[in-house]
């Protein structure tokens, strides 16, 4: 398949019946993909929001760049990456998520979108070494619902093993409440 450049103001959709990204090949933008993905390559989400509706097998990778959202509709397990600021990784299902987060600061959020938010969402357990290479591994439950967030210490410490690292937020109100979760802005020192 041969595609254009794409031109100021020029809208339109690629419909296919299945998509594989290849070994070494990259899938970058923004807009919904219904059909399931496999993925051996890259995908980026980058300026708005890229919608994996159907979710993602394979041993890919998954990146958000600065500012964008990247949203995951069904069952993932590959590594999600932060390459900017400000970036959020949305979850349809919280639950249908196994893979690593990596790259998460301050400035980014994770958003659980089934998790009802009645000021009761808790950071259950937070448990891991540390470590560089390792991850932090971080529970969450909301009376219902409970997940594990697997986030991996780039560097030692990167994700702190306590509950005040964490905080959880309403990011919706009424018939669709969304939790939040940040993690504490650590300091710009660490250990390599």
């Amino acid at each position: 398949m041969k595609t254009e450049p794409r031109q100021p103001g020029a809208r339109g959709a690629v419909i296919l019946a299945s998509l594989s990204i290849d070994t070494g090949a990259t899938l970058s933008g923004f807009g919904t993909v219904t059909e399931l993905l496999t993925n051996s390559g890259t995908i980026s989400a980058e300026h708005g929001k890229l919608d994996l509706a159907a979710g993602v097998t394979g041993s890919g990778q998954l990146d958000i760049g600065k500012g964008a959202t990247l949203e995951l509709g069904g069952p993932t397990s590959e590594a999600v990456t932060f390459d900017g600021k400000h970036g959020t990784l949305l979850f349809d299902l919280a639950n249908d998520f196994s893979g690593t987060v990596a790259g998460m600061a301050g400035h980014d959020n994770v958003d659980l979108a089934n998790f009802a938010f009645s000021g009761d969402p808790l950071v259950t357990s937070v448990s891991g070494t540390g470590a560089a290479g390792t991850t932090t591994d971080v529970t969450i439950q909301d009376g219902s619902l409970t997940t594990t967030l697997h986030l991996l210490n780039q560097y030692t410490s990167q994700f702190a093993v306590s509950a005040s690292a964490y905080t959880l937020t309403s990011d919706h109100t009424g018939s669709d409440p969304g939790t939040l979760l940040a993690v504490a802005h650590t300091p710009n020192s660490h250990t390599i």
